[in-house]
């Protein structure tokens, strides 16, 4: 009964060492968040940029166009 208490508090040892080390990174990981003004600067700057929604279809446009380039320079005679 007493090995298996040591085993446990050996255990417990390599746990509590293991717990500082995640929260050693944690700390670490939390100092490079963005807050809430970072993000307000970010979005403030997205305000006039194109999305994804509205880029997929000018580019597909774009596309298009240069696909059908020849046909179109032919049409018009060039």
């Amino acid at each position: 009964m007493e090995q298996r208490v040591t085993k446990l508090e050996n255990d417990m040892t390599e746990i509590k060492v293991t717990l500082g080390r995640i929260d050693e990174r944690l700390i670490g990981m939390a100092n490079n968040l963005a807050t809430k003004a970072d993000v307000a600067k970010i979005d403030g700057k997205l305000d006039g940029k194109l999305g994804v929604w509205q880029f997929l279809p000018a580019l597909g446009a774009a596309v298009a166009l240069i696909l059908a380039w020849p046909k179109i320079s032919a049409f018009f005679g060039g």
